[in-house]
Order: C-alpha cells, then sequence, then structure tokens
C-alpha cells in the first residue's frame, strides 16, 4: 500500500496549539508545504537560534499524526532526548517513545519516535511517514545511508539546522529553506540587539605556519604586546 504524502491534504487548522506560531514560524511552514509539493524529499530548514525550531518541529509532527502518520524525530545527542520529550509534551503530543539505551520512556509502539543517531544505527528502525532531523548539520554516515536505503528513499527527511554550512551538506537534502535571519528576528522584537567587543587588530605577518597551524611561540610573542594586553582590560571594563 502506498504511503500517504505528509501533506498531500489541505493543512489541518491550528485552533487548538498550545502556543500560537509567530509569523516567522507560520511562513517556514508555508515554504515547507511548498518545498514538499514540488516533490521535495530532503528539504533543510535554516533558521536562527532563538527562532523556536522545536515548536516548528512540534507543529509538522501535529499535522502528521493527524493523517494518522507515524514520525520519527532524530537528535545528535543523548542530552537532547528528556528536553526534546518534555518540548513535545507541552505542546499536547503524548504518544512517545525514546530510543535511547534503556530509557524509561521506550515504547516501540508510540507513533513518535525520538533517538539518538547511535541508538538508531543500532536498532531495528522503527516505522516512519516522515523523518525530521534536528541539528542536521552534524553529518553522520549512518543517517545518510539510512536516507539512501530502498525504504526511505520516498519519505521525506525535513532538516533542522541554525547552520547549515557542513561541506557536502547540498548533496545529502534537495532544498535549503531559509526560514528567518536574525537580523529579522531583531528587527521584529523576537531576539535582543547586540554588541560585539574584538581587541586591537595584531600584527602576524611573522608568525611562521607548521602543518596548517600558527607555531605557538610565535603566536605567542606576537600577541603578548602591552596595546593588546591593555585593550582587552579596557574592554572588559
Amino acid at each position: 500500500m502506498m504511503r500517504p504524502s505528509l501533506f498531500e491534504c489541505a493543512r489541518p487548522t491550528r485552533q487548538v496549539i498550545r502556543k500560537e506560531l509567530r509569523q516567522h514560524q507560520e511562513h517556514a511552514l508555508d515554504m515547507l508545504d511548498e518545498a514538499l509539493a514540488r516533490g521535495r524529499k530532503r528539504p533543510l530548514i535554516q533558521a536562527p537560534t532563538g527562532f523556536g525550531k522545536t515548536l516548528l518541529a512540534a507543529r509538522i509532527i501535529e499535522q502528521a499524526l493527524e493523517r494518522g502518520q507515524r514520525v520519527l524525530f532524530v537528535t545528535p545527542s543523548v542530552s537532547l532526548i528528556d528536553q526534546t520529550i518534555t518540548a513535545f509534551e507541552a505542546e499536547g503530543i503524548h504518544d512517545i517513545g525514546a530510543m535511547q539505551a534503556d530509557h524509561p520512556r521506550t515504547n516501540r509502539q508510540a507513533r513518535v519516535q525520538i533517538a539518538t543517531i547511535q541508538t538508531l544505527a543500532r536498532r531495528r528502525k522503527p516505522d516512519a511517514d516522515v523523518v525530521i532531523v534536528d541539528e542536521a548539520h552534524q553529518v553522520h554516515e549512518s543517517l545518510v545511508t539510512l536516507m539512501n536505503g530502498p525504504r526511505w528513499r520516498e519519505i521525506p527527511f525535513i532538516g533542522l539546522s541554525a547552520t547549515p554550512w557542513t561541506k557536502g551538506l547540498g548533496k545529502i537534502y534537495d532544498d535549503l529553506i531559509i526560514a528567518a535571519t536574525t537580523a529579522e528576528l531583531i528587527d521584529g522584537g523576537y531576539l535582543s540587539p547586540f554588541v560585539v567587543y574584538a581587541p586591537t587588530t595584531f600584527d602576524l605577518s611573522g608568525v611562521r605556519v607548521r602543518a596548517g597551524e600558527y607555531v605557538d611561540s610565535d603566536l605567542s610573542e606576537a600577541v603578548d604586546t602591552p596595546q593588546l594586553v591593555g585593550d582587552v582590560i579596557e574592554t572588559w571594563l
């Protein structure tokens, strides 16, 4: 039987959500809809820190569950498992199982599985109609192999990242969705403006390079100047 497409139906109403989506998050969902409608199977959403990517992921999951679909959410580290479960449950998503060692939330029958990439690589893969990859700039060979497997080629893998600059990432994902920039979120009042402090520029022209790295002794001598040290103190004060 053919699996239903993630966004083949009209997007369901979001009146029951616990948090109201901001305009930039709504825009990201719209762009994701458009990408999937064009046949993209590996879209990557770029959004700055503070954008609300976890809330965005919760909405994608909510839509999938309303269509009777199953979701796999992949994280790069153990520390994000409990954090993600807590965030999703705060949005009313409770049918969650964890794939990580002997985690107390282990439940293979749950329609939403949250897995570390390390555990996913070692265990039998769960059924899923859509996969969300958190911190997608961290490329893991086991995940790339999974994405290219015959069982998974037609299943959407949606990447989330604030910094999708990893070399070769464009060979893994087939669309880049720029949800918002840091400047746009600052202008919209969602992020605080910031000030950058930096020391006086110093001269590295005489510093030797060995095996692609500056020689420590030369570098230490170049930066150990009264002007630079004094500037660091003055800037801190």
